[in-house]
């Protein structure tokens, strides 16, 4: 029986590496389902992180989201992998 990789989604934070700011991904604690990403994502959204992204190996795409300019609106961009 073939195991499906699950759905993984990474939020980005600024943290200090040798006295310097870097933007690090770190992942988002969910299940791998797609219903338990969405609510993620929206919660992502509501809480204003500038950016965040989702692959999903098994489909083979990777989905990045960035905030605008305007502070409320995402940008949406899909990556084949």
């Amino acid at each position: 029986m073939a195991v499906q990789k699950k759905i993984t989604l990474f939020k980005s934070v600024a943290k200090m590496v040798k006295g310097k700011g870097v933007n690090k991904l770190e992942e988002v604690k969910t299940d791998g389902t797609k219903e338990s990403v969405e609510a993620a994502v929206m919660e992502l959204q509501k809480s204003g992180v500038h950016s965040f992204e989702i692959t999903a190996p098994n489909l083979g795409l990777k989905t990045i989201y960035n905030k605008l300019l305007s502070g409320r609106n995402y940008e949406q961009k899909v990556l084949k992998i």
